[in-house]
């Protein structure tokens, strides 16, 4: 008895042993995931604008910044028009030389003109948003955009990080809307009857992913929606990131970290 109980426990823990491994490999993993956006009264000389979403870095004060480097190189390799970072860049406030370091590993993305981004959770004023500025990202918290480009067509913005009073009823029912959030809670503040696409973050997709299903692991800033990499709720069509870092628990399945590389199209 005493050795079928021996046995028992080794096998499990020999079995968390590789599962808990397993899960931490796929955490050092990047995929650049490409697909086209199709998106409704998109005006046709904004078709086949390559658009780069990224979010949740969760880089600590004095962690390598590795991942980082691995993030700016493979957007500079695209080469969007487009930049959108949808929160959680560093976690928390750093001192002055690391958050300078971060924003020197991001100066690439400097001559990409249009970027945006919004602060998640976890960024603050002191780190995550000097580094924005520094690069000369526009703040989209709480705040609409009207993208114009040479031709002079444009399509609209929304960035959306708390309870907040921007009507989106107002926005142009002929104009392309984006709606851009961290957490997916966040969509419901506001009226989203005229707006085409969102994107949202934050989960991470539930780190544990159960194909054609959705993510396992609830995080709070996301009761319903956000475990699954597209869906349809109220008619509104939402692309949730897959995040670059893996915050706690640190790992992931069928989950990798993920640079949503999307052209633009028209339905």
């Amino acid at each position: 008895m005493k050795k079928i109980l021996y046995k028992t426990i080794m096998y499990l823990g020999l079995t968390t042993l590789i599962f808990l491994t397993l899960g931490k490999i796929n955490t050092m993993k990047l995929n650049i995931e490409e697909q086209r956006l199709f998106i409704d009264k998109l005006p046709k000389s904004f078709v086949g604008t390559k658009l780069v979403h990224f979010s949740d870095l969760h880089l600590k004060c004095d962690q390598s910044i590795d991942r980082l480097q691995k993030t700016v190189d493979n957007i500079v390799l695209i080469d969007p028009e487009i930049i959108i970072f949808s929160g959680d860049l560093i976690s928390g406030d750093c001192n002055l030389d690391y958050t300078k370091i971060v924003a020197k590993t991001m100066e690439p993305l400097e001559n990409i003109v249009w970027k945006f981004y919004l602060l998640g959770d976890e960024d603050t004023e002191n780190t995550s948003k000097y580094v924005f500025n520094y690069l000369e990202f526009r703040e989209l918290n709480n705040d609409t955009f009207k993208l114009y480009n040479s031709d002079l067509d444009s399509i609209s913005l929304i960035g959306i990080t708390s309870q907040t009073d921007i009507d989106t009823s107002l926005l142009s029912k002929d104009t392309s809307s984006i709606l851009i959030t961290h957490q997916p809670n966040h969509l419901s503040s506001v009226d989203l009857s005229n707006i085409d696409i969102a994107f949202t973050s934050h989960t991470q997709l539930g780190k544990i992913y159960v194909p054609f299903y959705k993510g396992l692991f609830n995080v709070e800033g996301a009761s319903t929606i956000g475990y699954q990499d597209y869906e349809i709720v109220s008619g509104l069509e939402i692309y949730t990131s897959r995040g670059v870092g893996t915050d706690f628990p640190h790992i992931r399945y069928f989950n990798d970290p993920t640079i949503h590389f999307y052209r633009l199209d028209k339905k």
